[in-house]
């Protein structure tokens, strides 16, 4: 039997983590939650398991920016795949496994995880 894929999403707005999450365990994810890179961070130090890591660029304490500059320079997190979910328009110098500009649908999010999942990216 498979284990279940384990996804972290960053994101600091309630409203949009909650849809994320009720989607992702929808579809069979298990889902962890963190309002910022600093606490994303800590988790995953604590947790190497994770399989995906869903990211919200702005966010306060720590931002996407700085959460990708860290993931780049530390062995055990580069190949994690990290999906970038952003209203913002800049593009990051980072390589991320995935773009989404928000607002994003729900079914478009699930197909791109899947695929990701799915490829072993």
């Amino acid at each position: 039997m498979e284990s279940l894929k384990i996804i972290l999403i960053i994101e600091d707005d309630h409203e949009t983590r909650v849809a994320y999450r009720n989607a992702l365990e929808s579809d069979g994810y298990a889902v962890v939650t963190v309002t910022n890179g600093k606490s994303a961070l800590e988790f995953l130090a604590r947790n190497p398991s994770v399989d995906l890591v869903l990211l919200d660029m702005n966010m306060p304490i720590m931002g996407g920016d700085e959460f990708l500059e860290i993931r780049s320079r530390d062995p055990q997190l580069s190949a994690l795949p990290v999906v970038v979910v952003t209203g913002r328009g800049d593009e990051s110098r980072f390589e991320v496994s995935e773009k989404m500009s928000k607002p994003i649908e729900l079914s478009v999010l699930l197909k791109k995880v899947g695929s990701i999942l799915k490829g072993g990216a």
